[in-house]
């Protein structure tokens, strides 16, 4: 037995040992109050990507070279859409109101794929008091699962919902784990978090909220010193609307992230960000609406990718609703309401000038495009929420960039320009009380001027169960 199947054989016996102590406690627990549920059925996953030009890693996980002797060389990789079943089984105890404890365990296994999901949550209400708990373990394993291993968090909140000056707080504290079983992409997938926050939240008048938070996150790389870093970051925000059919939102975050000294190529940043939306009711029929972003990120140090950049994005458009909509909020809905959204997008990206001694990628681009989006809220038998998007992308300096994925910066490796169309199915269908059919589709598709840059990916997971 290889060290992966003696880890695939672990992993399974962990989900076996999860549901036979799921089914103790429903047999201890069943005079006590608890109530089962769940669901059992098939479920068809799959994802597939296709490019070619600078690509970091091979079919087989290892790294290759990135100096252009592997340019033009076709690469694929992905998870074959394959079929795998499912149950679910959900445990609960007790009132929100009151006291709870529900625990949850989702078991997936096919073709040398598997994945299973716990969770455990609880609570307990005292008069203005609130306290919870959270912890899930997740584990994915498998042949062709690039991210194979294993997530944990574990979080708990104690929320305080009548303060002086009408105001009310939570404060948080959380860590998460994270292990991969591929030691080529330890440096990425193997590290421990430990974050917490404390928010005030309070009302401006019967229709305004403002809500004001400040935490702090350390993050440790545990197999290198590659991604670890502490950040501070605070945030404000004001929501409200209007009897005169206005709804606005506004937002300010700033973070604070230093890399520990010994990170190699990862300077230290400060991100300070801006968003805000409004719509307006006009009819019960028409819903234009404005949103817009703009982030400034600027590093303590000029280095490759990481170039001090300011970003700004732009949506405008309208929802139409062809039968006319009661109230903004799914509840009031439950019939089934049609909406329909179109609009436009626009995004400015700008790098910082480049001086000629720095090794450095000058990804300045101009992004615009239109949207479409026709959605079903609110159904109780059927919701779904369809969107379209298609546009195109120009490098103001040059015609092409490297860069790649670190830290949740989504920087393109092929970036000549190009035309890109993205469409998104995310539905729910319940024929009948006895079976659920709940479905994830995804698209995306990069023409590039330079035809070896070109990119796909593609995305479809389809569940088909029986709830009980």
């Amino acid at each position: 037995m290889t060290r992966n199947e003696g880890r695939r054989a672990a992993g399974r016996r962990c989900a076996v040992s999860r549901w036979l102590a799921l089914a103790l406690l429903v047999a201890a627990g069943d005079a006590g109050g608890w109530t089962i549920g769940g669901r059992f059925g098939i479920e068809v996953d799959g994802l597939g990507e296709e490019f070619s030009s600078g690509a970091i890693f091979d079919e087989r996980l290892d790294p290759i070279e990135t100096d252009g002797s592997d340019i033009g060389e076709e690469l694929v990789v992905s998870r074959e859409a394959k079929v795998m079943g499912l149950l679910e089984l959900q445990l609960e105890q007790g009132s929100t109101t009151d006291r709870w404890l529900r625990l949850g365990n989702t078991t997936r296994a096919g073709d040398d794929r598997y994945r299973n999901s716990f969770l455990a949550e609880g609570g307990l209400n005292r008069g203005a008091n609130r306290f919870r708990f959270e912890g899930s373990w997740d584990r994915l394993g498998g042949g062709d699962e690039p991210a194979a291993g294993s997530t944990a968090t574990l979080r708990g909140s104690w929320d305080r919902r009548r303060l002086p000056l009408g105001l009310s707080s939570q404060l948080l504290v959380a860590a998460d784990w994270s292990r991969t079983d591929h030691s080529d992409l330890a440096a990425i997938f193997d590290y421990r978090t430990v974050r917490g926050h404390a928010e005030l939240r309070g009302d401006l008048g019967s229709s305004f909220e403002l809500r004001g938070a400040g935490g702090y996150r350390d993050k440790t790389a545990t197999s290198s010193s590659v991604g670890s870093y502490g950040a501070g970051w605070g945030e404000l925000e004001l929501t409200g609307s209007s009897l005169a059919g206005h709804r606005g939102s506004l937002s300010l975050r700033i973070e604070d992230r230093s890399y520990a000294s010994d990170t190699t190529g990862v300077p230290s940043s400060v991100e300070l960000s801006c968003d805000g939306r409004y719509s307006r009711r006009l009819t019960d029929r028409l819903r234009p609406y404005l949103q817009q972003r703009f982030e400034r990120e600027t590093y303590d140090r000029p280095e490759g990718i990481f170039q001090d950049h300011d970003a700004w994005e732009a949506e405008i458009g309208a929802d139409f609703f062809p039968r006319g909509a009661a109230d903004a909020d799914l509840a009031a809905m439950d019939a089934g309401s049609w909406r329909l959204r179109i609009g436009g997008a626009y995004e400015i990206f700008r790098t910082e000038e480049i001086g000629e001694d720095l090794i450095a990628f000058d990804s300045t681009f101009d992004s615009f495009g239109g949207l479409l989006g026709l959605a079903r809220e609110g159904g109780s038998r059927l919701w779904f929420d369809f969107t379209l998007e298609s546009g195109r992308r120009e490098y103001r300096n040059s015609g092409e960039s490297g860069s790649f994925v670190f830290e949740g910066l989504n920087l393109s490796l092929a970036s000549s320009d190009y035309t890109y169309v993205s469409t998104t199915l995310i539905a729910q269908w319940s024929p009948s009380s006895a079976i659920r059919t709940e479905a994830f589709l995804e698209w995306d598709g990069e023409y590039h001027d330079r035809s070896q840059d070109d990119f796909h990916i593609w995305i479809i997971n389809v569940a088909v169960t029986r709830p009980f």
